[in-house]
């Protein structure tokens, strides 16, 4: 005999759910800057906007998963997002993160910007100490592939954290 967690109905909800997320990412694809290279005001909100959605779309994606996973955003030289990339899965506690499978992402989907998302499952909201360290080591070895780490978010199931303090909304 099996056991599940969800009925057939509630695996319905779940997966038109994803579907919809899917299609939020999709729609952010291309349009709108998220970190604009000009200094527009138009462009400013319309980015302001567009990061806003992303963070949403993000924190719905891993906010309440039981188990660490991190999530490359990747973005074009204008600032328009390319691709959300999921990145290998954690555990309880860590996540690990692989320079060349990021590397291999940028230079395959041609990034100039990208954004490192991960979440705390125990609900915990501030980057740990790693966390930090994380996102410096990687700013400073993308520099010279020409790519721009933007910020490094924090992810809980009702709250986000920006590291480097660069994506607010």
């Amino acid at each position: 005999m099996t056991h599940r967690l969800f009925d057939a109905a509630q695996l319905a909800v779940i997966e038109n759910a994803r579907n919809v997320l899917a299609m939020g990412a999709e729609t952010l694809k291309g349009r709108t800057p998220l970190y604009p290279t000009d200094r527009k005001a138009q462009t400013r909100q319309e980015a302001k906007d567009g990061r806003e959605a992303l963070t949403m779309l993000l924190q719905l994606r891993i906010g309440a998963l039981q188990h660490e996973q991190s999530l490359l955003s990747l973005f074009d030289a204008q600032g328009r997002l390319i691709e959300i990339v999921d990145l290998p899965e954690g555990d309880l506690t860590s996540c690990p993160i692989s320079y060349r499978l990021i590397a291999g992402h940028v230079t395959r989907l041609g990034a100039a910007m990208c954004l490192l998302s991960h979440n705390h499952p125990s609900g915990e909201c501030s980057p740990s100490r790693p966390d930090i360290a994380l996102f410096h080591q990687l700013h400073a070895w993308l520099k010279p592939m020409e790519c721009l780490l933007i910020d490094s978010l924090v992810f809980t199931v009702d709250d986000w954290v920006s590291i480097a303090g660069d994506w607010t909304c």
